[in-house]
């Protein structure tokens, strides 16, 4: 069991705005006028970068331990609903005769969506961005040891 640090400071400024975010990106998917309430997209790339400031500690004391979990975090999802849903659709599809895509997903289809993210299962282009700058920043880190930040801006 992992044992947590009881003594680390919260920054409540990135709380609330998480919640906020949480919030506009739950009525920007659900509401089908949000568009017209919300013209910025801004709330994905918000939280790519505090997913990446919150990884900064880890790349530079290089802890592995902790890289390894963030893949992990990241991947299991990323790798385990889309091979679930693709078999749900097809079953369904083959005993009721209707799906959520209304046909066969092939073998195909998983291959790509587990590569690109977003073949069928759209939402996860956000953990497909995730996880490549993840392994990029990560690679660069190991490379360019005292640089990262720098190289990191350039690119």
């Amino acid at each position: 069991m992992e044992k947590i640090n009881i003594n680390k400071k919260i920054n409540y400024s990135l709380e609330l705005l998480r919640l906020i975010l949480d919030f506009w990106v739950v009525i920007h998917h659900c509401y089908k006028y949000a568009y017209k309430l919300f013209k910025g997209k801004f709330h994905v790339p918000i939280f790519m970068l505090m997913s990446f400031y919150f990884f900064y500690n880890t790349l530079k004391t290089k802890n592995s331990i902790n890289i390894k979990k963030r893949f992990q975090r990241i991947l299991f999802p990323y790798i385990v609903w889309p091979i679930l849903l693709f078999i749900f659709n097809n079953i369904s599809f083959k005993l009721f005769g209707f799906s959520q895509y209304n046909t066969i997903l092939l073998l195909k289809d998983l291959l790509l969506q587990l590569i690109f993210g977003a073949q069928y299962y759209i939402v996860f282009y956000y953990q497909f961005i995730l996880i490549f700058l993840t392994a990029i920043f990560t690679i660069i880190s190991i490379l360019f040891h005292k640089n990262c930040v720098f190289i990191s801006q350039i690119l």
